[in-house]
């Protein structure tokens, strides 16, 4: 639907499975006080189900698909999928196995102190993923009009204004994150200040990391970016884990926000050593 420019079939889809899973939350939760988790989940999987039948159904309006082809679309786009596919996997592993460790480390109060925080960032988090999937077929398209230079001059101002929207975004939630904290989501954990500020700190490094990388996806440079996030995303768990046997809670987040760090150097280093060594010839695509 991205690729179709189908942005209000996407809302539409993406507004269905909010409703529904937020409704399955709220009744699970009430009918289910003492053992809504697994209700939860299975009312989270049907909304995925009607949603995904949305989108379908609106993929199919706007692109048929031709059944009868004997063309193998997904041998076709395997050779870069495959490396598409490892790095989504490695970047979860980044992004979100982190808890794991935590919790095997640490205890369950330590992950809900860190999850409940995050939850606080996370507008910051889909505003930089939704921005990067609307991004990435249009810049594919600028390659081939302005080529590469401009097309990372434009993909980093549109980090820029990811990174001042996350500063303001950041700079209110400080102001009101007692109230937020205390009165409507009525928990407190300890630390949640020094939290808060490194999610601030880890959503605001990525989202600029994540927007310039679609660079490199608009080259189809997959296997290289693969090869940064395995990096990236080592460094980050082994700095993760030293720092919260260390200091607890706040490393899990101090070995995300070292990781986003030490993406975006390695990040502007590669695509500096493209330039020099190839001044980006041979990147536009036909």
């Amino acid at each position: 639907l991205y690729l179709y420019r189908s942005i209000p079939a996407v809302l539409f889809t993406d507004l269905r499975y909010t409703v529904a899973s937020l409704s399955a939350a709220a009744l699970a939760s009430h009918l289910f006080p003492g053992n809504a988790a697994m209700w939860v989940m299975l009312g989270f999987a049907a909304a995925a189900s009607w949603s995904t039948r949305s989108a379908y159904r609106a993929v199919n309006a706007a692109q048929p698909w031709n059944y009868s082809s004997k063309e193998n679309a997904v041998l076709r786009l395997w050779p870069l999928g495959k490396w598409s596919l490892t790095g989504s996997m490695i970047y979860w592993s980044f992004s979100q196995g982190f808890y794991f460790v935590m919790a095997a480390l640490l205890d369950v109060a330590s992950v809900a102190a860190a999850a409940a925080t995050r939850l606080l960032l996370m507008p910051l988090n889909l505003l930089a993923t939704a921005v990067g999937h609307l991004v990435l077929p249009i810049a594919s398209g600028w390659m081939v009009e302005i080529g590469p230079k401009g097309v990372l001059k434009r993909l980093f101002l549109i980090g820029l204004g990811l990174l001042f929207a996350a500063a303001v975004y950041s700079a209110v939630l400080w102001v009101a994150r007692d109230w937020i904290m205390g009165t409507i989501l009525n928990k407190s954990f300890e630390n949640q200040d020094e939290l808060i500020a490194l999610w601030a700190a880890v959503f605001s490094l990525k989202a600029l990391r994540d927007i310039t990388s679609k660079f490199l996806q608009a080259a189809e440079l997959y296997k290289e970016l693969t090869v940064l996030e395995g990096i990236t995303a080592s460094f980050s768990l082994v700095c993760g884990y030293f720092a919260m046997v260390a200091i607890g809670v706040e490393g899990g987040v101090i070995g995300l926000l070292a990781g986003e760090a030490v993406g975006i150097i390695m990040l502007f280093a590669y695509i500096a050593y493209l330039n020099k060594k190839t001044g980006f010839a041979n990147m536009a695509k036909a």
